[in-house]
């Protein structure tokens, strides 16, 4: 038996109404705004990160006379091109399930427009999570090969850091 008498039971039902009202509002207000071509922009996300993997390897390879150990080199690099031939086939593969449509997402294609988005997120974070150790060796890789260039004094030397977030301004910048 409840313990609410019956106007704080129809408060509490008003009170429900209200809420439900008020998430139906903000749910269709959120239906309204999707459009595919957001889907788009995390494609183009997506291939602007494995881009910059290798603008990452044509950097350190641009220093590779200065690397000592290039068996590891090569390892890493074989990593990173590996991750990446796999993670562009995953990529494409999400890509097709909205390829070729645009504007407003219809009320029957809601679900595959929210599935999409969430598996781009979860491509994102995955292929980073991957992606990252391999990057941090590629950039020790680096960093030792500044180093060796300014020990011997060759006309290269120094060329600053191996810094990802300048490599994919790069990437964007080539692309716009």
């Amino acid at each position: 038996m409840s313990t609410m008498n019956r106007e704080q039971r129809r408060a509490a039902a008003k009170q429900a109404k209200r809420q439900a009202k008020a998430q139906n509002k903000q749910y269709q207000e959120a239906v309204d705004s999707m459009t595919w071509d957001e889907l788009e922009e995390s494609y183009q996300l997506g291939k602007d990160i494995l881009a910059a993997e290798n603008e990452m390897i044509a950097a350190v390879d641009k220093m590779s006379d200065y690397v000592e150990n290039k068996e590891y080199l090569d390892e890493v690099k074989q990593g990173i091109l590996n991750d990446v031939d796999a993670l562009s086939k995953e990529l494409e593969s999400i890509h097709d399930s909205h390829a070729g449509k645009t504007g407003k997402v219809g009320e029957d294609d809601i679900m595959d427009c929210l599935d999409a988005h969430m598996t781009y997120s979860s491509f994102v974070t995955r292929a980073t999570q991957l992606l990252q150790p391999q990057e941090a060796a590629l950039d020790q890789l680096h960093l030792l090969a500044c180093q060796e260039a300014v020990r011997r004094g060759g006309e290269e030397a120094d060329p600053g850091p191996l810094n990802l977030g300048e490599v994919t301004e790069a990437v964007v910048a080539k692309e716009e």
